[in-house]
Order: structure tokens, then sequence, then C-alpha cells
């Protein structure tokens, strides 16, 4: 009867290409958890059958294993339930001979006898990068370095690796994860600068402005900060924490043509625009490229944003009418103690 059970989930869950396109375009999930799970036991039996091992689910690995199965079927309760983020990738950590790397590949098992593209992910064992690299002619290791920094991979025993040695040694693992999460940064900065164009309302884009962006991880201590005043930090001290921010500087002239593209010069709203003989509307509202700014950065990383961060909340708090900063107060105040008791129930 199992076979017969598992035929009928595939079955159920497969999708014709035309509908397989809406689902990529719609990033639904094509195949529930509850398949997942199913077809994740099968294969479990399987694979550890050839170890001579039994698989079973107990106390042990049940919760793993529920919200390893969530993660793959891109259920929105591993969100919701679990706090996790399904747009940012998975870090499984563990004491060794629990099961971790056998996990992802019988995920790889079910990925290709199910022809589920949607749970693939290759396993790269770190310490095989570690030999690419070391045997990398001279000039060409960063291309090993470069490939690994962009995709989905598995990399298996983080951490573990002997440190790379080719011509000086190397941390290549923690360059992969900072060209990743430099990526990223430079895509958030590459986003704000094109709502930056599209809010001059001149019908313009990004690549008719002249800019320049340079990435930073490291700020230091000024002498009229109040750390070094009280002489708990030092000027010129490198601060603790995530530091990570982006310079821009902006030509306040169009590219290509003779148009003002100051943001402090411009109206908000303006009709004198001559652009090739034509009137256009112009203006450039600040308020509004923050907003979008932010809009765009809980997109980008799918973060949730309290009131308390949200840019119209500082605006009203700082700018706003005396009845609207008590509203917003109350408001703020009534969603964090409905966080507090979310907490302690979880």
């Amino acid at each position: 009867m199992e076979p017969k059970s598992i035929h009928q989930i595939i079955n159920n869950s497969a999708l014709n290409f035309q509908e397989r396109k809406k689902v990529a375009q719609k990033k639904e999930r094509f195949i529930m958890t509850a398949q997942l799970k199913e077809l994740f036991n099968t294969e479990a039996k399987k694979y550890y059958l050839l170890e001579n091992r039994n698989f079973t689910v107990n106390e042990d690995n049940k919760s793993f294993l529920n919200i390893f199965c969530k993660y793959f079927a891109q259920d929105p309760d591993f969100e919701t339930s679990h706090k996790g983020e399904l747009r940012k990738g998975l870090f499984v950590f563990g004491p060794q001979g629990t099961g971790k790397t056998s996990s992802f590949k019988i995920m790889q098992n079910v990925s290709r006898t199910y022809h589920l593209n949607q749970v693939w992910v290759p396993i790269i064992y770190t310490q095989k990068v570690v030999e690419q690299f070391n045997l990398a002619e001279s000039g060409k290791t960063d291309y090993v370095i470069q490939y690994f920094s962009k995709g989905k991979f598995m990399f298996d025993d983080v951490g573990a690796e002997k440190e790379a040695s080719n011509f000086g040694k190397e941390d290549i693992f923690g360059r992969i994860m900072e060209l990743r999460y430099n990526q990223a940064i430079r895509s958030y900065s590459r986003k704000c600068m094109m709502n930056y164009a599209k809010n001059f309302n001149k019908n313009i884009t990004y690549k008719d402005v002249s800019w320049f962006a340079k990435v930073e991880h490291q700020r230091r201590y000024k002498g009229y900060e109040d750390e070094v005043i009280k002489g708990k930090e030092k000027s010129g001290a490198i601060k603790p924490g995530l530091q990570t921010h982006v310079h821009i500087t902006v030509s306040r002239m169009h590219k290509y043509k003779r148009v003002n593209l100051s943001p402090r010069i411009n109206a908000r709203k303006s009709n004198k625009l001559m652009l090739n003989g034509i009137n256009h509307s112009g203006g450039f509202d600040r308020s509004n490229w923050k907003q979008l700014n932010e809009d765009s950065f809980d997109k980008m990383f799918g973060y949730s944003r309290s009131l308390e961060e949200k840019f119209e909340t500082h605006r009203i708090l700082k700018n706003g009418r005396i009845e609207e900063q008590i509203a917003m107060k109350s408001l703020i105040e009534k969603e964090n103690q409905r966080d507090n008791i979310n907490q302690i129930s979880y």
C-alpha cells in the first residue's frame, strides 16, 4: 500500500508545464509539507537500509525533521511558527553523527526520484573547495571563490575544513560569505538609486544618473561621541557589532542632458521642467524616497518591520501634530504589549 500512497502524492502534486510556470511566477509551493514528509520518510528508510540501519521518527529528530521539511516545502508556517525566513539559507548544526548531512542527501534522493527540482540543493564538501583553491593556478584562485559566492549550495562541515594555502593562507568561506553579503548590499543600493531616479518624476532611470557607491563594514568612534567623552572608548577605535553602511556620491546633473537632478534644489512638485522641448512635471520628495527605500528593504530581505521602526512613525513623532504623536505612541505601546504576550506564550 505504501508505494501506491506515494504515487498518489506525486500524481496529486504533479503539475503540467503551464501550471508550473504560473507557480514559478507566483512563487507558490507545488508540494505540501505533509506530502514532502511522506516522501522523505520513504527515501530515508531506503537510505538507512543500505547502511543496515533503521529509520524512525522519534522525539530526538521529530522537531528537526518537521522544520526541515517545512523549509524545503516553502511552507509559510516556517516563518509564522518558527520565526525563520524562507528567503534565506538554512543553518543546520549539531553533534557529529546526528544525521545532518544524511538529511540533505535524503532530500536529494527525493528530488531525483520524484523529479522535484524545488527541493534540490547541491552538496559541496568544504574540504573539496579548499583543495580546488590550493590546486588553482596562480591568479585564478578568485574564480573558485567567485563560483561559490553565487547560487544555492549546501556547504558540508563549514569550519571543519583546513585553512587554504595558495601562496598565503586564506579564509575561503569567510570570503565566500562576505561576497554573498556584499552582493545583497550592492543590490539594495542599486534599488535605492532606482527609487532615487524615479522619485524625480522626470521619466528617467538610475542609468541616467551619475553615481558611485562604496560599501564599508566598519565605523570608528569620533571624539564628540558620548562613549569617547565619558572615557569608555578611545577616538578612532572600531565600533563593535554590525556596522555595514554604504556611501553614495551622486552628480546633481543628468548624465547625458543639461537637466538638474539635485534633490535639494528641486521643489517637491514642479511643472516648469523642459526636456527635449517638452514640458514635464518634476520635483523630489525626500520623505517619499525614504519611504520607497524602506519598502524596498523590507521586500528584498523579507524583513517584518515593527511600527516603532517605520519611517512614517518617526516622521509623525518628530513633526506630527500633538494629537497624532499621542495616538502613535499609544499604537506603539499596544504593539509592544502584544509582542510581549506572544513571546511568553511561545
